[in-house]
């Protein structure tokens, strides 16, 4: 087993290392001074601080500084955990490193004007920004940030509350701005197209969900925008699909005023289609039947005024489709699914616990990543009840899927013994999710059978146990996210964090609101194969 030692303390370090022989440790000795010595020739340019300790960030933020200064072109301090104030950060690090072409700070919400004046009046070369929810910065100083930095590309705006149309036609002057994310900003359907229209040649990717209304209805269109997201907003939109040639990625969920003609959908490139809330015409499904077959990705949770079996007709042809979501499906739709022989992500929200349904779940053999949320009453809902399924052989079924590795099972009653016959089945589980079940501590055990789990999220009964958590967190290497979604059991992420492991590296989960942030960039795990930015692919699963 692999174990990551760079976030350990030296002592620990050292005292690790005295316990191989002596001629080894002469070795080792001669290939750090040799490292050393190369390290201080040609210093790294890039540096990943994304949740460091406080106890090490200070150190790397002196070493950036003072050693390696301009050379330093990435810089990622998302979630900056330090004991020094960002602002103050910032301006030292702007300062030193006026060549920085790359810088995340998203999540840092103590960040102010004072922080991002540091970076208009130093990194003039900046390239890529990433200031997702710092909502305490005025659009004043955002719009100074846009006048000096003019070679900016990439922006990742999300939760900027304080941007509004003014913003957006400042956006719209930057000559190579190419990627922008704009979900939270008080920007309007008026602005948004503003903005579409003018940087037409130069946009690539463009999303801003819960878009204010803007009056008249506003036409999207972009011959290079490859990815468009517009969901869940006020706004009436036209998506002129004659005019999107190289859309590959659209979003209008929970949008019944936006107006597709899907008739032109072969003059796309889509592949990937986020629809959930949506009402669909006989024109969509008309499209789906000629052009389905290219579609990689389909979101289509809670239809309105439709249903899933007028695709059934069509599922053969969906030969490239890896990753659905879909509400509430009949057992004769997930049987009919089985001819999507390319599926490997299912995701199955407020399923009926019938006995039909989950016996449709085994022909899924190719499955690496399985979510199943069963449906509940209105009594099971108010009362979090998970719901029984002891007539279900859950584990026969789970054991025809060898390709899994990400299981998600909410409002699933399960008995403790669960967790240790899917040890025994599927061992080399990655990601776990059980929290909203009644499993007790008894399940420790079978838990540390995991031996490659990177994500994990138990129940709150469970994760408050001090003594679990520390076990978990001490035995299992590879883990990166261990939490549980109910909020009364925040409070004891810092408490436990202090009986863990001295320097782990680990990403507190916060519940969903936080674990959807992490979507890459809309979606629950990775459905983009467009090539790799900071922004769209810093967090992912």
């Amino acid at each position: 087993t692999m174990v990551s030692l760079f976030w350990r303390s030296d002592e620990l370090l050292i005292t690790m290392l005295g316990f191989l022989p002596l001629r080894t440790r002469l070795i080792l000795r001669q290939v750090c001074k040799m490292v050393d010595r190369i390290c201080r020739l040609h210093p790294p340019t890039s540096f990943d601080l994304a949740y460091t300790p406080p106890h090490l960030m200070g150190h790397v933020l002196d070493y950036i500084i003072n050693d390696v200064g301009e050379r330093t072109q990435f810089v990622n301090l998302h979630g900056y955990q330090g004991d020094e104030d960002i602002n103050s950060v910032l301006q030292r690090l702007c300062r030193a490193c006026t060549r920085l072409q790359s810088l995340s700070v998203q999540f840092c919400i103590d960040l102010r004007d004072s922080g991002l004046e540091a970076i208009a009046n130093n990194c003039l070369d900046l390239q890529t920004l990433s200031i997702w929810d710092c909502y305490k910065v005025s659009e004043g100083a955002f719009i100074n940030l846009l006048d000096s930095c003019k070679k900016l590309e990439i922006m990742d705006l999300r939760g900027m509350e304080s941007l509004t149309d003014v913003a957006m036609q400042k956006l719209s002057e930057l000559p190579h701005v190419s990627h922008l994310s704009l979900t939270g900003s008080r920007c309007t359907a008026w602005g948004f197209a503003n903005l579409l229209q003018m940087r037409n040649a130069s946009l690539r990717r463009i999303g801003c969900m819960c878009l204010q209304g803007g009056g008249s209805s506003e036409t999207i269109s972009g011959p290079n925008l490859v990815e468009l997201q517009v969901g869940y907003s006020s706004g009436e939109f036209c998506v002129d699909l004659q005019n999107l040639p190289n859309l590959k990625f659209l979003g209008i969920s929970g949008n019944l005023r936006i107006r597709v003609d899907w008739r032109h959908l072969g003059h796309t490139k889509l592949e990937q289609l986020m629809a959930d809330r949506c009402r669909f015409g006989t024109d969509f499904f008309a499209a789906m039947a000629e052009w389905g077959g290219r579609m990689t990705y389909m979101c289509l949770l809670d239809p309105i005024e439709w249903s899933y079996d007028l695709l059934m007709p069509m599922l053969p042809k969906f030969t490239c489709l890896r990753q659905l979501k879909i509400t509430k499906p009949s057992a004769s739709f997930l049987h009919a699914l089985h001819d999507c022989k390319s599926l490997t992500f299912l995701w199955v929200e407020r399923m009926d616990s019938t006995i039909d349904r989950w016996e449709a779940l085994r022909g899924f053999t190719n499955l690496s990543h399985l979510y199943v949320q069963l449906a509940k009453d209105e009594a099971g809902m108010h009362n979090n009840v998970p719901i029984s399924v002891a007539n279900i052989p859950v584990l026969a079924i789970l054991q025809c899927m060898p390709l899994l590795r990400c299981l998600y099972l909410h409002d699933v009653h399960l008995e403790d013994h669960f967790i240790g016959g899917l040890a025994q089945i599927h061992p080399k589980l990655e990601t776990l999710d059980v929290q909203s079940t009644r499993l007790s501590t008894s399940i420790l055990t079978d838990l540390l059978r995991f031996y490659k789990l990177r994500q994990l999220y138990v129940p709150d009964q469970v994760y408050s146990d001090r003594h679990f958590s520390k076990t978990i967190l001490d035995k299992m290497p590879y883990l990166q996210v261990y939490g549980t979604m109910l909020s009364n059991s925040h409070h004891m992420v810092s408490d436990a964090f202090a009986a863990w492991v001295d320097g782990r590296r680990m990403l507190p989960a916060k519940g969903y609101r936080e674990r959807d942030a992490i979507k890459p960039p809309y979606s629950f795990v990775t459905i983009c194969d467009f090539e790799q930015d900071p922004i769209y692919n810093s967090t992912e699963t």
